[in-house]
Order: C-alpha cells, then sequence, then structure tokens
C-alpha cells in the first residue's frame, strides 16, 4: 500500500515504539489534571444514579483506565483495534482492573449491544478518523449510550491557532534566540500548532492538519537558516516520529462547527477548557448526553 493510501501510518509502529511515545507524552496529547478531575466528578454523578454503572473507553488511554480502576464496581469495556498500542498504553497504568474488558474492534464497527454504557469515554479518537467518517462515529456512540448515560468527549479545535498564527521564519528565529522554550513539549505544541495558517498545511475540506507538510516546510526553514540535524530535530513534536511520513490529523479550525457537528447527537450539558498552559486552548471536554 502507497503512503499516500495511509491515512494515519504512524499507528502501525511497535508495541515498544508507542511505549516510548506515550511515556514522553503530555498534554493535552494526554489528559490533564483538571480533566482527569472532571472526569471523575461525572463519574461520581452517575453512580449516585446507579452503584453498578457500566463504562466505555473508546481507546486505551490509561488515565482513564486508572480512574475507573478506582472504582471496583465499575464494569470497564475498553474498545480498541490495535493491539500494540493497548499493550503498551496498558504498561504505563498504576493499578490493575479486575472488572475491565478489551474488545479489539473498529471504533466505527461498534460491535457492543444497545443502550448499555453509563458512561463513554474519549480522548483523542476523533483526531485518528476521516472527517466523513465523524458523524458515524457519533451515531455509534450514542446508539451504545443508555438514555440517561453520559459522554465525556475530548475535542480539538483550532481556531486560537488561526487567531494568533506565526510564520515558519518566526519559529527558527524564536529557536536561535531561545532553544531552551523548544525542550518543553507543550511549548512546542503551542507554538507549532500556530504554523496551521500558513499555505498548504491546513486541508480546509477534511478539517485536517497535514503534519507532514507542516515539518517538511518547518525543516526546510531551519535548514536554510543554519541548524543543525539535532537541533532541527528539537523542533519535532516527537523526535520519534519520521517527519516525512504522510499524515493528516482531524483537527477542526472553528468551536462553532465543533459545536454543531456534537449537537447534531448529544445536547451538549457542560464544555470544560484546562488551563495549566496556552497548548490547553487547542482542546475541549464535551461533557454530553444522548438526544435518543
Amino acid at each position: 500500500m502507497s503512503q499516500k493510501k495511509q491515512y494515519n501510518p504512524v499507528w502501525l509502529k511497535s508495541e515498544k515504539f508507542w511505549y516510548t511515545f506515550w511515556q514522553k507524552a503530555e498534554p493535552p496529547w494526554r489528559p490533564s489534571r483538571g480533566e482527569i478531575n472532571l472526569y471523575e466528578k461525572i463519574i461520581k454523578k452517575v453512580m449516585r444514579k446507579n452503584k453498578n454503572p457500566k463504562a466505555l473507553v473508546l481507546g486505551s488511554t490509561s488515565e482513564i483506565r486508572d480512574l475507573l480502576a478506582k472504582y471496583k464496581n465499575i464494569e470497564t469495556t475498553v474498545i480498541d483495534l490495535n493491539l500494540p498500542v493497548h499493550r503498551a498504553v496498558s504498561r504505563l497504568m498504576k493499578r490493575k482492573n479486575l472488572r475491565e474488558r478489551l474488545v479489539v474492534a473498529d471504533w466505527l464497527k461498534m460491535p457492543l449491544p444497545s443502550c448499555y454504557f453509563d458512561l463513554v469515554f474519549g480522548h483523542g479518537n476523533f483526531e485518528n478518523i476521516k472527517i466523513k467518517k465523524h458523524d458515524l462515529f457519533y451515531q455509534n456512540i450514542s446508539q451504545v449510550l443508555k438514555k440517561d448515560g453520559l459522554t465525556i468527549i475530548a475535542r480539538s479545535c483550532l481556531e486560537t491557532a488561526f487567531r494568533r498564527p506565526v510564520n515558519f521564519e518566526y519559529v527558527i528565529r524564536k529557536y536561535k534566540k531561545d532553544p531552551q522554550f523548544f525542550k518543553n513539549f507543550q511549548n512546542r505544541v503551542w507554538i507549532l500548532y500556530r504554523l496551521v495558517s500558513q499555505p498548504g498545511v491546513y486541508d480546509h475540506q477534511a478539517q485536517g492538519v497535514k503534519f507532514h507538510v507542516l515539518m517538511r516546510k518547518l525543516l526546510k526553514e531551519a535548514k536554510k537558516q543554519g541548524l543543525s540535524n539535532k537541533e532541527m530535530r528539537n523542533l519535532q513534536w516527537m523526535p520519534e516520529l519520521d517527519p516525512y511520513t504522510y499524515y493528516v490529523e482531524v483537527d477542526i479550525k472553528s468551536l462553532k462547527k465543533l459545536k454543531s457537528m456534537i449537537q447534531k447527537y448529544f445536547i451538549i450539558e457542560t464544555v470544560y477548557q484546562d488551563s495549566y498552559h496556552p497548548a490547553a486552548k487547542f482542546n475541549y471536554d464535551f461533557v454530553l448526553r444522548s438526544k435518543n
């Protein structure tokens, strides 16, 4: 299969790669402390109505699974198609959950019983699904959720990035002036996402960031301004990733658009945004109730 036919080929890496990758990743790519506090409040809210709730985790996010493992009366189902990623992330967990089961399946097929779950959690899921499939994903979540159940999903939105754009020349000048700034993961996320307004970086039809284009242009400018190979690696979100690999991540451009997509299937009860770093401005947590 050619690279251009692979929507997100970085997910094909090994368990060892993903263990190292997620060890180094920080919010907003992983749930923040504030998000986990929000999730726990929602869990307690649901448990006031149902002492033995059923929870579904979309993907293998260790922080969410650790939180659910605190409550011995919660039945937890994890649905993930990528076993190497699941095994890698499971190694980062701090608690063992004897009431957790894994379903190896595609989120777009969701082979789970209808109206079964009291809680559904998703962090960083939609970014890996093509925009034309998002409606189906929402439908699937709504179908497995109980009528009075709640869904908590973290969704990315680049409105702030488009409002505070920078160009490639600026980023390299900043690196040369203050390389320490780029040693912080969240600083790199904050400044590099703001390059989405540059020509060819954001696909408005697919609602996605072309990471391979962004990094190619950034490293071209870095080379032009005389940065070494080591310095160029320091500019990347994750140096472990091949910057030239074809990779599109779906990040909705406007909050209005994002809300309109969600409200087709859910009632928005709460919208939460953490404040640990400016990079948190790219991420929203929605607490949702099904319209069904």
